[in-house]
């Protein structure tokens, strides 16, 4: 008889953490329910300005490089000396465009995709980790869009396409142009670039300083063994 009580307890115990461990690891508590809130209503009002920044530019740049291509290769001999120039400036233009438009498809700037990723899930502790990591990249993505290597980057492709203009006739005018136009457009670009979630951001981290640590109810769960019997500790 003691032997099946012993039984049932064993069966007892093991039920109660299989079920304490799914509840902790699907529902979520007050703290990170206003968490996953917080950053929906933040991807939310952001949404329609990263998707005019994020498509915006990527529509210039894919639909520069395509017409940039075509005004190349409509270029047929024989040519004028001038034409021969205009030829190879498309060309140049076409390397800078397609440079721009690719650096938008393989890092995009998220915020412009992030609400409709999270939506419709179900609120729960892996939507929770996904709105998080969502949000750091977000981050991290305008916070490099603004860095010092991202102007960095911005001179050195029209740099060299300066100096393949130059080299390609001694063409120090048209060199110049080309160069301020691609600074221009890639300021322009830095400067409005969705900045929303720097503040949002920055207000998360102040407001959920606990961010990371366990939310469970039972900070400290232990099973220990008695004489025929099993005990239940937890702390609070």
């Amino acid at each position: 008889m003691k032997k099946k009580i012993c039984y049932f307890k064993m069966i007892f115990v093991s039920i109660f953490f299989l079920f304490s461990s799914f509840m902790q690891g699907s529902e979520l508590t007050k703290e990170e329910l206003e968490r996953l809130r917080f950053i929906q209503d933040s991807f939310k009002k952001g949404e329609k300005h990263s998707k005019y920044w994020q498509w915006g530019y990527f529509g210039l740049y894919s639909g520069g490089a395509v017409f940039k291509l075509a005004t190349h290769l409509g270029y047929k001999d024989p040519l004028t000396e001038e034409d021969k120039h205009k030829k190879f400036d498309a060309l140049v233009d076409f390397g800078k465009s397609t440079i721009g438009s690719l650096g938008l498809w393989f890092r995009p700037i998220i915020g412009d995709r992030a609400y409709g990723q999270l939506k419709d899930m179900k609120d729960d502790k892996s939507k929770l980790d996904l709105a998080e990591t969502l949000f750091t990249n977000t981050f991290k993505r305008v916070r490099g869009e603004l860095s010092w290597i991202r102007r960095l980057s911005a001179l050195g492709v029209n740099s060299i396409a300066a100096l393949l203009i130059y080299n390609d006739g001694k063409r120090s005018k048209d060199a110049l142009i080309n160069f301020s136009i691609g600074m221009v457009v890639s300021e322009i670009m830095i400067r409005t670039v969705p900045k929303r979630v720097l503040k949002d951001y920055s207000d998360y981290q102040k407001r959920f300083k606990g961010v990371g640590k366990s939310q469970a109810f039972f900070k400290d769960v232990r099973l220990l063994p008695g004489i025929n019997s099993l005990h239940l500790s937890a702390s609070f």
